[in-house]
């Protein structure tokens, strides 16, 4: 795309005016992206008519991508607020379960609130692929369950003898023992992801720190050619030349500052993944208090269905 300063100074404007708007999500994230690297590109090939102007344009431009940052920022916050929110949608549906219903109204309401979920959890606004699929798996666990447990539920009240309701129950502990042995094996495979993760996290910050280290060595090397061009606009006499120097100054302390914030961004992400490593422990001992109490579980339910095959 040609630009001129003044479509150049018009494009800046379409930014702004789109940053102004209340809705942001992927969507505007991506329109806004794109739109940013086209003025990025603009600045780098048009001439205005004076550096007083360009840099005015400039500056204009670096406070709307500080808008911009903060807006991401905040979808960001957005997505991990949305995985919280998905926790605490399970442990209610949870809840709803270990309440157990004993109508068919009780079931229809906790039935409700798995569609409810379900339809939360179609929403693209997860952080990652690991924490949508435990949450999908978790949620699915909990649904069979409430089908064994509807099932079972209106089985029994289809049985009017003795003997099959005590068939019925015992199907329904049957049932809820499968259940509880697949979730068990998942909270056992889910185990294994979670002390997995340090070493994945380890590598994924070695990896991180080395992207600091290309930066730096990228960004000595920019800055030494700032230098050069600094020390030929101290000797430069032709008014031309002087020009062309001092774009291509501009030039490099914009990249000098885009490696800056890359570096910065990179250091945030190491934090970030830092603090993952420091709450894996305690992940650990959550999943493991899981598997006991899953375990004590399964203990009870085949001992009373021991207790009623010998009955």
């Amino acid at each position: 795309m040609s630009y001129s300063p003044e479509s150049l100074t018009a494009q800046i404007g379409l930014f702004a005016e789109k940053l102004l708007s209340p809705a942001f999500g992927p969507e505007e994230n991506r329109e806004l992206t794109v739109l940013k690297n086209e003025i990025y590109s603009g600045f780098k090939t048009i001439r205005f008519p004076t550096k007083e102007e360009k840099d005015a344009a400039w500056q204009v431009f670096q406070t709307h991508l500080e808008a911009l940052r903060a807006k991401q920022d905040k979808l960001q916050e957005g997505y991990r607020q949305f995985a919280r929110d998905a926790d605490d949608r399970l442990d209610l549906l949870e809840k709803l379960l270990e309440a157990k219903p004993d109508s068919a109204e009780g079931f229809r309401a906790v039935r409700e609130a798995f569609s409810e979920t379900d339809a939360f959890f179609r929403q693209p606004l997860w952080p990652g692929k690991e924490e949508r699929e435990a949450a999908w798996t978790e949620f699915r666990l909990l649904r069979d369950r409430l089908r064994a447990d509807e099932d079972a539920f209106y089985a029994h009240q289809r049985e009017h003898s003795h003997q099959k309701k005590q068939g019925e129950w015992r199907r329904k502990q049957l049932d809820f023992l499968r259940i509880l042995e697949e979730k068990l094996f998942g909270q056992k495979v889910f185990k294994e992801k979670v002390l997995l993760r340090e070493p994945q996290h380890r590598e994924y910050i070695g990896k991180l720190e080395m992207r600091i280290e290309n930066q730096m060595e990228f960004l000595e090397r920019i800055s030494a050619q700032r230098e050069e061009l600094l020390q030929k606009m101290s000797t430069a006499d032709s008014p031309i030349y002087r020009a062309r120097l001092a774009d291509w100054i501009l030039e490099k302390e914009s990249k000098i500052a885009e490696i800056n914030r890359e570096i910065t961004r990179i250091r945030e992400k190491i934090a970030a993944v830092e603090v993952d490593i420091s709450l894996i422990p305690l992940k650990a001992e959550e999943v493991d208090q899981s598997i006991n109490d899953l375990e004590a579980k399964i203990a009870e339910v085949k001992h009373q269905l021991e207790q009623d095959a010998n009955s």
